[in-house]
């Protein structure tokens, strides 16, 4: 593409000194005539372009002598006349102004103007020669500007610079009087200044006086002799290095213009791609194997209908390794990073670098999609302070509370498959049996009323009774306790167990971050979770050693029980009727053994339904944690400003707030049960069927009412392959989470035009701090119009666009000159519109904004005009974008 421009990589940062004298300078020449050290100092500091200085007229041949010493090392040499104009400033001094001529303005030209420009004693300027005359002649600057416009009317010819400081400065620091109004006058003839860095801010305030316009300052060296070249800090440009370059740092006074030491907007070279270019494989000649270079910063690609605008751009993305879109290619691509690396479409192997991909109607669905909005504004988040362990908190946090429900779920569940089994025995009527006792008792005391024995075997026999009830009471006692101390080991061991798990699990997680990075398995080996938890198991045996004595004691009491029992079977058979006696006794025994299963059965029942209801609380206090842990996450966002205000120069805030996925649990919990019955047996709890979260307090009631009739009520109507395990798990399953809500100036997000939400969207991925990498776009302008992006956007672009590359797709025009952007890539396609290519059927080329030339006969319509015509040409609004820039800056029809 060399063969359409000079300088194919668009507008890039350039060293440019506007006021520079040569060994012909008239006044305080300093140089000795020593032409080779004079170039060698301007390359060895990469100076590209000088104004070329002398004082109200060029020595002889000045112009061309200087311009063919330094053409063949692509230094650009603008014409610069300085003069003394008649209007002291209020040190006295007469005030200096220069003018600096377009590179395509002859000497010739410029001698008839010095030919009729008078002097204030009436000399023409071109007449001067004494060192007398260039040391104490002053001009009128009404009579120099009036001769400029009569003798240069054609625009563009060339530009007025005014020095607002030092000798000749016309600035005041009064900020009254007539030093003043001077200041103001020269201040609006001046195109731009020739100043000091400081100067910078007072210039490009436009409330310095009523309608001023901002103005870029450029610091130049007014070299006299080698030693000032390069000696201070250098002016860049960022432009073309040619006249029509240096005009765009009056449409860009801020951005275009640098006073510094070091090249500015420096990006790592490994973040940027430097160009590109198709690897054509047909014999059709389809594509150009030129490299098609790009720009650092912004890059709008332009072009009709069909042109290959959204193809280069899809060449790039898939080459790059962007995966989430596949495209059929029958060409291979290939794409260079500045730092050399090369990419190539036909390698499958993994590439390392990212890159942010945005297709057309991709940010109006991604702010229709909760969950890639979520992501988004999660991913701008992460780069504020502290937020990444706000989030890492909730995640934690979450994470435990799930665990932990999941847990007493599962006992819960356990427990009650006990508490049903218990409840199904079938064990008679406790008080009917208690009855049935004391009738036998009072039957055997009338017998042994009748009976012939003594007073004192009588009292043996109560005594022994008393005996023998004291040790069945003991018994049952210590039956009690070892039952529940065998129970609480066997949960605690189920604990441990399902503890071990847990460990080993999370040993596998450390173990896999660990292997990623080589690192620290030798520490990890050492960590013997098994042993560990052996070691453990046996120390609960020890700690539960009571348990086996209290087993020894029970048998040690039976042993005393049998001999009691023995010795009231002896008495009993001294009483007539002995067999009716011992037939009584029997019964009440086995009266008192089933009274004794029973009681065992309800104190069971009554344990099993403590835990139960503590399980259960359990379960819906962690339930609540689980709410607020996102809640206390949404208060933290909304209440730090950092967080919330988060593109603070664009007014676009965000909140957070508690989002329930109600078709989740509409989709888990509700299809548990049969459609038809849902309604009478959840009692209008849900009503269609259906779920609608009304706010945490009513949630958790109505999530209590719901848990207590699956467990309670019998032949629940469950689906097929549903049962109340699987119910219970979905009606507390995490359906929450935090939804992000943005607001532009008051408007929500979510009530935009899908226009307005893609700006918004648009904007924040664009302000990604830490995202360096590249961000391509597929006509980010679509349901916009002119307006919204001149106003909102484009100032924007201005300042992301230093921060990462762009590479755009576009049809408005204000994206591409109202952003000033660096690379225009301008697309066409055989046959498109009757257009004729050069020689393939799909054809780039490249420039600046500032690249620009009229039609001429070179062959293909790519070629025959510059990169401003296509613009106004191609895209919607371009001439109005570029006269609205124009008019903006002063630049009018009847102007220069």
């Amino acid at each position: 593409m060399n063969n359409y421009n000079q300088y194919p990589k668009g507008s890039e940062w350039l060293k440019w000194d506007l006021h520079i004298h040569s060994p012909l300078t008239h006044l305080n020449n300093q140089f000795n005539d020593d032409w080779e050290n004079w170039i060698k100092k301007l390359i060895e500091n990469n100076i590209r372009v000088i104004g070329l200085t002398n004082y109200f007229r060029f020595a002889e041949n000045e112009i061309e002598i200087v311009r063919e010493k330094l053409n063949m090392y692509n230094i650009l040499v603008l014409p610069n006349l300085e003069f003394r104009i008649a209007q002291p400033n209020k040190s006295g001094d007469y005030i200096n102004l220069h003018i600096i001529f377009n590179q395509i303005v002859t000497t010739e030209s410029i001698n008839q103007f010095l030919n009729r420009l008078k002097t204030r004693d009436d000399r023409y300027c071109f007449s001067l020669s004494a060192r007398n005359d260039f040391e104490t002649v002053v001009i009128n600057e009404e009579t120099l500007i009036n001769q400029l416009k009569e003798d240069f009317k054609e625009k563009n010819q060339y530009f007025v610079v005014c020095c607002p400081n030092g000798y000749g400065g016309f600035r005041s620091d009064n900020n009254v009087g007539r030093s003043v109004s001077v200041a103001q006058i020269f201040d609006k003839m001046a195109d731009f200044f020739f100043g000091r860095s400081q100067d910078k801010s007072h210039f490009l305030n436009t409330e310095r006086y009523e309608n001023a316009l901002q103005k870029p300052v450029i610091f130049a060296s007014d070299a006299h002799k080698i030693d000032v070249i390069g000696l201070q800090n250098f002016t860049w440009i960022k432009a073309n290095p040619t006249f029509e370059g240096l005009r765009q740092i009056i449409f860009e006074p801020e951005y275009r213009v640098k006073i510094q030491e070091e090249k500015p907007e420096q990006k790592r070279k490994s973040d940027f791609i430097d160009k590109v270019r198709f690897v054509d494989a047909s014999d059709g000649l389809v594509f150009k194997n030129d490299w098609i270079e790009l720009n650092p910063n912004l890059n709008a690609i332009i072009g009709g209908k069909s042109t290959g605008k959204t193809l280069l751009l899809h060449y790039i993305v898939q080459t790059i390794g962007y995966t989430e879109k596949k495209y059929d290619f029958k060409n291979d691509f290939e794409v260079m990073w500045a730092d050399g690396e090369t990419y190539k479409l036909s390698d499958n192997s993994k590439k390392q670098r990212p890159v942010t991909y945005i297709a057309q109607q991709d940010l109006i669905n991604i702010a229709e999609n909760n969950k890639q909005f979520s992501e988004l504004v999660l991913t701008f988040l992460q780069e504020k302070n502290n937020f990444q362990n706000e989030f890492e908190k909730l995640e934690n946090n979450v994470k435990g509370i799930k665990v932990s429900i999941s847990d007493n779920i599962t006992q819960y569940l356990l427990l009650l498959e006990n508490l049903q089994s218990e409840k199904d025995k079938k064990l008679g009527d406790k008080i009917a049996k208690q009855n049935e006792i004391k009738e036998n008792q009072e039957k055997i005391k009338k017998i042994e009323e009748k009976a012939n024995i003594s007073q004192e075997q009588k009292n043996e026999l109560e005594k022994l009774k008393e005996q023998k009830n004291e040790l069945e009471k003991n018994i049952r006692n210590k039956e009690n306790i070892f039952s529940i101390l065998r129970e609480y080991k066997t949960i605690t061991l189920s604990k441990i167990k399902a503890l071990k798990n847990d460990l080993l699990r999370e040993k596998e997680t450390i173990e896999l971050k660990f292997n990623s990075q080589n690192l620290g398995k030798e520490i990890l080996d050492s960590i013997k979770i098994d042993t560990l938890i052996e070691e453990f198991n046996l120390k609960i045996d020890n700690n539960f050693i009571v348990s086996e004595n209290i087993e020894q004691k029970i048998i040690g009491l039976n042993t005393q029980l049998g001999q009691i029992n023995i010795q009231i079977e002896n008495i009993t058979n001294l009483l007539g009727s002995e067999d009716a006696i011992k037939k009584l006794q029997n019964e009440i025994s086995d009266f008192q053994n089933e009274i004794v299963i029973i009681e065992k059965n309800e104190k069971l029942v009554q344990e099993y339904t403590d835990k139960l209801n503590n399980l259960s609380n359990s379960i819906f206090k962690r339930y609540e944690d689980l709410i607020n842990e996102y809640q206390n996450f949404i208060n933290t966002i909304n209440a730090t400003s950092d967080y919330s205000a988060l593109i603070p120069e664009s007014n676009i805030n965000l909140t957070a707030s508690l989002e329930y996925n109600n078709e989740n649990f509409n989709g888990n919990f509700i299809t548990c049960f049969n459609g038809k019955q849902i309604s009478s047996t959840f009692s209008n709890i849900f009503p269609n069927s259906e779920y609608t979260f009304a706010g945490k307090t009513t949630h958790l009631e109505t999530i209590k009412k719901i848990f207590n009739i699956i467990t309670t009520k019998e032949n629940l109507p469950y689906n097929k392959n549903k049962d109340i395990k699987i119910s219970i798990e979905a009606l507390f399953n995490n359906n929450f989470s935090y939804k992000f809500n943005l607001n532009q100036d008051g408007d929500d997000i979510l009530k935009m035009s899908p226009g307005k939400k893609g700006l918004v969207l648009l904007k924040l991925h664009l302000s990604l701090q830490q995202a360096k990498y590249p961000i391509l776009i597929d006509q980010p302008e679509d349901n916009l119009d002119n307006r919204t992006v001149f106003q909102e956007l484009k100032d924007f672009i201005k300042t992301k666009k230093i921060q990462r590359q762009i590479i755009i797709v576009t049809h408005n025009a204000n994206l591409v000159v109202a952003t000033d952007a660096e690379q225009i890539i301008v697309a066409n396609q055989k046959g498109q519109n009757g257009t004729e290519q050069q020689e393939y059927q799909f054809e780039y080329i490249t420039g600046a904004l500032e690249y620009s030339f009229e039609k001429k006969s070179n062959k293909g319509i790519l070629y025959d005009k510059g990169i401003k015509e296509h613009v106004c040409e191609i895209l919607e609004g371009g001439k109005e974008a570029f006269k609205k820039r124009d008019e903006k800056y002063g630049f009018t029809s009847n102007n220069k």
